[in-house]
């Protein structure tokens, strides 16, 4: 290598560590003596050097460091960072640093209360995959595009995987065709065995589900994305919210509704599958349904010492003091439970403060909705002692 070629290079060298070390943009002048070199030495200076973006590189283009990107779905976040905001612009005084700093630690120290439950849904999906591989319920409504198999044995050991056509009907070999659209699977099992081991003397049968049926249902209201979504038959209301990404926090938890033909048949609430995993009303969906979720109703905020501080959603002002600390999970051990504050707006607008006694039947107190309860905490200092302080073995 000659004497000019090792100057270049050292030239080159002094150049890339200047601009890596001020973050600067490069020079055309140096742009142009980097583009005199060779590929092979470009890339070589990259690597040594750690230039990760160079306009005007190799072939003219831009060189980028390759990136991750990972998108989530924040469910209150920026609430939170805008409530935040203008607690700072009350608190903070315009070019009194002190106040400000102090107003900032006061937003640290505040407890800002979300609304309970949507971190269910909070993952946003990028696929929906229909639920095949479950046992079959009893109860399950055979429809058009259900295939049925069956499992013959005695006389003849054969096997077939019956559909069922759009007419509702399978065609059974050597007996004819048989409508079985609308009966549950339960039903099915008895009917078809009947009828088979009437016909075909000394042929037992054994009859299970394939491959079951899709269907096409509407989320709509609330939703993270409302529209039209093809399910699988066996979807109940709670799976088939997961194909829409869940619920905005402008939705009700406490209110599904599963309309079918234009009517309510069904209505699920959130909080019993969420606070006491009850999966009693949580529907089975039928084709054309439609779940609809209606804006979020009342709310009731609850903070201090309890397990699980939120806001929460009530009925119609149902809910009393005992039940929203359900909600909560509880009281934890350091709660003073003598005075629990509610902080409420009155019928004329004013601000107004409650204490109410847990010890003497404080849970059956009302709440009304815009209530804010706080449960403060028992005080630090220690009552009834007596401090042994010195030279003793045990201070």
């Amino acid at each position: 290598m000659s004497k000019t070629l090792l100057a270049v290079f050292f030239h080159l060298f002094v150049l890339f560590l200047s601009i890596s070390a001020q973050a600067a943009t490069p020079t055309q002048a140096q742009i142009e003596a980097f583009k005199a070199l060779s590929p092979a030495q470009q890339a070589a200076l990259m690597n040594q050097y750690g230039g990760s973006s160079v306009k005007g590189g190799v072939g003219g283009k831009e060189t980028l460091a390759p990136e991750t990107a990972v998108v989530t779905r924040e469910v209150w976040g920026e609430e939170n960072r805008q409530r935040n905001k203008v607690i700072l612009r009350e608190d903070s005084r315009l070019g009194d640093e002190k106040l400000e700093i102090e107003a900032k630690q006061e937003v640290a120290k505040r407890e800002v209360l979300k609304p309970y439950g949507y971190e269910i849904f909070a993952g946003e999906t990028t696929s929906f995959a229909p639920v095949t591989d479950i046992p079959i319920p009893a109860n399950y409504i055979i429809g058009p595009g259900d295939s049925v198999r069956l499992y013959l044995y005695g006389v003849k050991n054969e096997q077939y995987e019956l559909m069922v056509s759009r007419r509702g009907e399978i065609q059974l070999p050597e007996i004819g065709s048989m409508v079985v659209a609308g009966i549950s699977y339960n039903e099915l099992k008895k009917e078809l065995t009947a009828k088979i081991q009437r016909q075909m003397v000394g042929v037992n049968v054994n009859i299970s589900m394939g491959e079951l049926r899709s269907m096409r249902v509407f989320l709509l209201g609330n939703v993270y994305r409302p529209g039209s979504y093809t399910v699988s038959a066996l979807s109940t209301i709670s799976s088939s919210l997961y194909a829409g990404g869940g619920l905005n926090t402008s939705g009700s938890l406490r209110d599904i509704q599963l309309k079918r033909a234009g009517k309510v048949v069904s209505r699920f609430d959130l909080y019993d599958l969420l606070l006491q995993g009850d999966t009693s009303d949580d529907s089975r969906l039928q084709p054309g349904d439609t779940l609809f979720v209606p804006p979020v109703g009342k709310m009731i905020g609850i903070a201090g010492e309890v397990v699980r501080p939120a806001l929460y959603e009530v009925k119609k002002g149902e809910e009393n003091l005992g039940q929203l600390l359900e909600f909560a999970g509880g009281l934890l051990p350091t709660a003073y439970r003598q005075r629990v504050i509610i902080e409420r707006i009155s019928a004329n607008g004013d601000r107004i403060l409650l204490d109410v006694n847990l010890d003497q039947g404080g849970e059956q107190e009302k709440l009304k909705a815009g209530d804010m309860v706080r449960v403060d905490p028992v005080l630090e200092r220690l009552d009834n002692v007596v401090a042994v302080d010195g030279f003793v073995a045990r201070p």
